[in-house]
């Protein structure tokens, strides 16, 4: 968003989006201003990825609510977004996002730090479309398969009625 939302806004806004989206899970990025944004958000919205701890092969939640992003995770969501680009060209996973891609290229690995080209030495340059993307794919891939539940009202009167005839008509037939 880079600056467009104020900071005391954001979360609303989140909130929103969760909603609109059927109530779908928001990761934030913990670090600078996520703290930010986590904690207002968390008295919004219920919805929000927390942090697992895997001990005796069972994950464990935390406390620690969004994504903390350091070197040893860069590199494992950044090489998963790299493994999404090149291998699956052709997966439901498509950004036509003009700015992602140009960020994306500008996007190296410096001196063993992931990061923008630039970033460093002052110039603007910007890594937030490709740490986002990164993000999600990763989250995503760890969120288990939706399910569709459909939701039906009980039928009442005559259309209880027809439904008992047509249960008991599909009892008749053939038995061997």
């Amino acid at each position: 968003m880079r600056g467009r939302i104020r900071l005391s806004e954001f979360p609303e806004q989140l909130a929103m989006i969760g909603t609109y989206y059927n109530r779908c899970w928001l990761n934030i990025e913990r670090n600078n201003h996520g703290h930010a944004v986590i904690i207002p958000l968390f008295r919004l919205y219920p919805y929000l990825w927390h942090k697992e701890i895997f001990t005796s092969g069972l994950p464990k939640l935390t406390d620690q609510i969004g994504f903390q992003t350091g070197d040893s995770s860069k590199k494992i969501i950044i090489g998963e977004l790299g493994r999404d680009i090149s291998i699956k060209p052709d997966s439901a996973w498509i950004d036509k996002s003009e700015t992602f891609w140009k960020e994306t290229l500008t996007f190296v690995q410096e001196d063993g730090v992931m990061e923008a080209q630039g970033k460093r030495r002052g110039q603007r340059c910007y890594d937030d479309t490709v740490m986002a993307t990164a993000i999600m794919l990763w989250t995503n891939s760890r969120l288990p398969i939706a399910k569709y539940i459909r939701k039906t009202t009980p039928l009442k009167g005559w259309r209880a009625d027809m439904m008992k005839e047509k249960k008991q008509e599909q009892l008749v037939g053939w038995t061997v």
